[in-house]
């Protein structure tokens, strides 16, 4: 037993498994025989790594899956807020030129009567019944508004004062039914008396004779000789003439050039 594993066997031993494994490197490396073998060991473990490794690799890959879902939509929310104030600040600078259009075209009427006085007032109540179509404005006796002044828009006329206090006034509009002011076709200077029926697309003309020089689109314009307004400004434009056999006068209906349901600033007038 001791002869076995005297140190003389072993490095005869030790000499022959080297021996032996030089052979077989030599052999495999001339012929390939183990290439089939070290396949499918290398198969074996790489599937042995794999299924050791699946529950990291399953938990890394949710974890960024997540992560990556979480940025996704808080990045979504950050847009849609932007998108929203985006189309608030767009929508606000709308309605702002809209109103400096506005506000130019109202300076402009004022330019060309330059020996008026007026003033910009704002809407700030509307009172529409069957009697009566009315809207308050911000301005009064304060202000030096008195009943009947006058209230044109950027289009034409759109009505008068009808009652004021302190600080605000009441404006009947020229749709209002019983309203009339005197006017003026611009094209044959015919004048013609403007009656609200209570209607802000339409107007009627009263006493207009049968043979009277006027046909559609003529544009009527105030007269200035009513003690009403002053003359020349839009009324409307003739929108129809109706006339029936043996009747004396014509049926005709204008539309107003105002647009009586949409002005949020008018200007008060104070003739000379």
């Amino acid at each position: 037993m001791k002869e076995l594993f005297s140190p003389h066997n072993l490095a005869s031993k030790l000499v022959l498994f080297i021996g032996l494994s030089v052979a077989l490197i030599i052999v495999d490396y001339q012929f390939s025989y183990l290439d089939r073998v070290r396949y499918h060991i290398n198969l074996f473990s790489y599937t042995i790594r794999y299924i050791a490794n699946l529950p990291y690799t399953t938990t890394l890959q949710a974890y960024e899956y997540l992560q990556e879902r979480s940025e996704l939509l808080e990045k979504k929310e950050h847009l849609q807020r932007q998108n929203i104030e985006l189309l608030t600040r767009l929508s606000k600078m709308s309605a702002l030129q809209h109103k400096n259009r506005h506000l130019q075209e109202l300076m402009n009427l004022v330019e060309k009567d330059r020996d008026k006085r007026f003033a910009v007032v704002k809407l700030v109540g509307v009172h529409s019944s069957l009697i009566e179509q009315k809207i308050t404005i911000d301005k009064g006796s304060s202000d030096g508004v008195y009943i009947g002044q006058p209230v044109l828009g950027t289009k034409g006329v759109i009505g008068q004062v009808g009652d004021v206090t302190a600080i605000g006034a009441t404006v009947v509009l020229i749709s209002s039914p019983g309203f009339t002011v005197l006017g003026e076709i611009e094209r044959s200077s015919l004048r013609v008396m403007v009656r609200g029926i209570g209607n802000a697309e339409r107007l009627q003309l009263l006493y207009v004779p049968t043979t009277a020089d006027i046909k559609i689109g003529d544009q009527i314009v105030t007269s200035g000789l009513d003690n009403k307004y002053p003359y020349g400004y839009p009324i409307g434009t003739v929108l129809s003439i109706e006339e029936q056999i043996g009747d004396s006068f014509s049926t005709i209906y204008i539309k107003p050039n105002a647009n009586l349901n949409h002005n949020l600033e008018m200007l008060l007038v104070w003739p000379n």
